[in-house]
């Protein structure tokens, strides 16, 4: 919403557009979608801090392979991050490290 082809509200005040009102914004269209259990958000700036927002409220059971699924800075840097902050277990293994919530 606000970007793109997306809906625009030139008119809607600077209070309108808050965090919470995209955090629900993202879970409307994964239920529209169908896959509102099945899903993963990564982002990158913006983005990245919707996506680490969405999480925290809908943490998911069970393990992300990081060999295959989260790549690139999502993947080098937030498994460690998370490990740090208690939110999440990651298993060190040379051949597939592996993530999940806590």
């Amino acid at each position: 919403m606000g970007c793109g082809r997306s809906t625009h509200l030139p008119d809607a005040p600077a209070d309108f557009w808050t965090v919470e009102l995209f955090k629900d914004e993202l879970v409307d269209v994964t239920h529209h979608l169908g896959i509102a259990d099945r899903y993963v958000v990564v982002g990158q700036s913006w983005g990245g801090m919707l996506a680490l927002e969405h999480a925290l409220d809908h943490p998911l059971g069970g393990w992300y392979g990081l060999k295959k699924g989260l790549r690139g800075r999502f993947g080098i840097y937030l498994p460690p991050l998370l490990e740090g902050l208690g939110t999440a277990e990651v298993e060190h293994n040379p051949r597939n490290n592996r993530m999940r919530a806590v």
